[in-house]
């Protein structure tokens, strides 16, 4: 059993017994606990210091408990709670009033907004860009802006302890094999377009004649598809933006233009065919014949439990690739014209089955012109 540590607000520490942890990490979404302890004689010293915003220390990394919710069975209380990455709070609640404007590289960025937050980071820079343009970036709050930050450079982060780990991507490749009929089955697939936009308009600062200092308008070449076409996205309105080549690629960021394709499947893992050595970020293939899909995908997220005799589930998913592709069941006449680029965001969860097996159910993601 894996240690648990609390903290509460006054500084005083103790340690917890009578739990379960799950742990779930997530790139760039999310690093949290869920914890269940039993108020019981061997904890009675430490289960009164339970409470929102205390502290828990779990495999070295700091939580504060954000969600609380107590119950009985029986004649024994139950405290079910979630707890977030510190890190996640350090950075919420520090403001970064300062604006900076220029070109900068992402070094440069993350030590403007992690100023005063405590944190600190460890920059792996091969295959990110050496730096970017930014507009009147800060005046918000540190989170916002490393989201913003990593967005511009197209990078990844995961917070470990007081640091935050920083790179192109997370994770190494490998030619494990998810592959129809071999160790796939009964996979579905379901097309969501309900969000789809293909035309945005941008207006950024005001001149007093009324005029803009920037303004634009984006087209995606997805709107050429026959059956799509123009679909009006709200425009965006912003006073930060003062040249139009920022304000476009802004634009183009909050533009839905993507097709969401959803894919639930079973994967059975035979004891002893093995998975065991992928790890956070790793690659592995998804081969799905019937869907025409053959990419790898990634172990985007984690979910894994203090008791270690319980298997982890895994999520993987998230992958960027470009490849041809028709778009199916939107319009069969435009078969032949639509050659897109692929975003996939597959989800599969692992957990144990009996007898040491694996089952795995999955999303795959989107496409994206």
């Amino acid at each position: 059993m894996r240690d648990l540590l609390i903290k509460n607000l006054e500084g005083k520490i103790e340690r917890l017994t009578d739990y379960s942890v799950a742990r779930k990490r997530t790139v760039n979404a999310e690093k949290s606990i869920d914890v269940t302890i039993y108020r019981t004689a061997r904890n009675g010293h430490a289960y009164p210091m339970i409470a929102n915003e205390s502290e828990l220390d779990y495999e070295g990394d700091p939580y504060i408990i954000k969600k609380l919710k107590e119950r009985t069975i029986g004649k024994t209380v139950v405290a079910a709670l979630t707890a977030t990455h510190k890190i996640y709070d350090q950075l919420a609640n520090n403001y970064i009033y300062d604006m900076i404007t220029g070109t900068f590289t992402l070094q440069e960025l993350l030590q403007f907004l992690l100023q005063g937050t405590g944190v600190s980071a460890q920059l792996t820079a091969d295959g990110l860009p050496k730096s970017v343009t930014v507009e009147n970036f800060g005046d918000d709050d540190s989170f916002s802006l490393l989201k913003s930050a990593l967005g511009k450079f197209g990078a990844e982060y995961l917070p470990a302890a007081n640091k935050i780990h920083v790179a192109k991507e997370l994770g190494k490749t490998t030619d494990y094999q998810l592959r129809y009929r071999f160790n796939i089955s009964d996979p579905e697939k379901s097309i969501d377009t309900s969000s789809l936009k293909t035309y945005i308009r941008g207006y950024g600062k005001q001149n007093e004649d009324g005029s803009y200092m920037a303004q634009v308008e984006y087209t995606s070449p997805l709107a050429s598809v026959p059956g799509i076409g123009i679909r009006h996205a709200k425009p965006v309105r912003d006073d930060r933006f003062t040249n139009n080549d920022t304000l476009l690629e802004y634009c183009k960021a909050q533009l839905t233009d993507s097709i969401n394709i959803s894919i639930t499947l079973t994967y059975i893992e035979l004891r002893n065919a093995g998975i065991q050595n992928i790890d956070f970020g790793d690659y592995v293939w998804c081969i799905i014949d019937p869907f025409d899909i053959k990419t790898r995908i990634r172990l985007m997220a984690i979910e894994d439990y203090s008791n270690e005799k319980e298997s982890p589930k895994f999520t993987l998913g998230e992958l960027r690739r470009t490849a041809t592709q028709v778009i199916s069941g939107i319009t069969r006449a435009s078969r032949n014209i639509s050659t897109l680029s692929v975003r996939l965001d597959d989800t599969f969860k692992v957990a144990n089955a009996a007898y040491g097996d694996r089952i795995i159910s999955t999303k795959v993601g989107e496409i994206n012109d």
